[in-house]
């Protein structure tokens, strides 16, 4: 009887002792993972930024490649050089030129060789002289309504006279005066439809001759078959 009592206690004492130390076992693990949680999280964390870094870094150099590919190839930029020999020549080639025009126009003006080459050359001064004013009617003709416009360049004279809404049909005169004179060339006609409307274009690019040197302050008059002003302006410089 007391061996079997000795022989139960053994039995719960070992029982007890296994259940202890499976307790035990377990604490220990928690303990190990909580001390180094803060070191696994921290390790993550890190992989993650590096992982978002490289990404940036991927897209950002994709990017910058399409970009590349889409920009149009840069252009060539052309200068001319010219050597102390062949710039010589142009200029000689030039003076003989200017000699020469001096020479057809009769040694005249110095700046008409200038002329004659430019347009020897096909071109034109880069300055020129415009003037131009609407032109408003008279108590003939109150309706009436127009523009007159000169230019003058070295290589071309122009003249324009437009109206319109004119009572009277047929051949008009255009009279230019400068201080009350009126200048080479005036008058001029214009012919006006039945409808009032009417165009005058001079142009000595044209082949016109007899153009009307035309500048500011002068006095630019339409009269009418009677001789009547029903459209008058004063040209301004434009």
């Amino acid at each position: 009887m007391r061996t079997h009592k000795y022989t139960k206690l053994d039995e719960q004492l070992a029982g007890r002792s296994a259940i202890e130390d499976t307790d035990a076992l377990v604490h220990t693990a928690q303990a190990v993972r909580q001390a180094f949680a803060p070191q696994s999280a921290n390790l993550d964390d890190g992989l993650e930024r590096a992982r978002a870094r490289l990404r940036t870094t991927v897209r950002s150099q994709r990017m910058r490649d399409l970009v590349d590919a889409q920009q149009p190839a840069p252009s060539r930029r052309w200068s001319l050089h010219l050597s102390r020999p062949t710039a010589a020549r142009v200029g000689f080639a030039a003076a003989a030129l200017f000699v020469g025009a001096w020479m057809v126009t009769g040694m005249g003006s110095p700046l008409e060789p200038a002329r004659v080459a430019a347009r020897s050359l096909g071109l034109s001064s880069s300055s020129s002289a415009k003037v131009e004013k609407r032109l408003q009617p008279t108590a003939i003709d109150p309706l009436a309504s127009g523009n007159a416009k000169g230019e003058q360049r070295t290589d071309r004279t122009r003249f324009s006279v437009e109206v319109e809404d004119v009572s009277t049909a047929g051949t008009h005169a255009v009279r230019i005066t400068r201080n009350a004179t009126p200048i080479a060339n005036s008058p001029v006609s214009l012919d006006v439809t039945t409808l009032g409307a009417g165009q005058l274009e001079l142009n000595t690019q044209d082949g016109a001759t007899g153009v009307p040197v035309v500048q500011a302050g002068d006095l630019v008059e339409v009269l009418d078959s009677n001789g009547d002003v029903i459209l008058s302006a004063t040209l301004v410089s434009k």
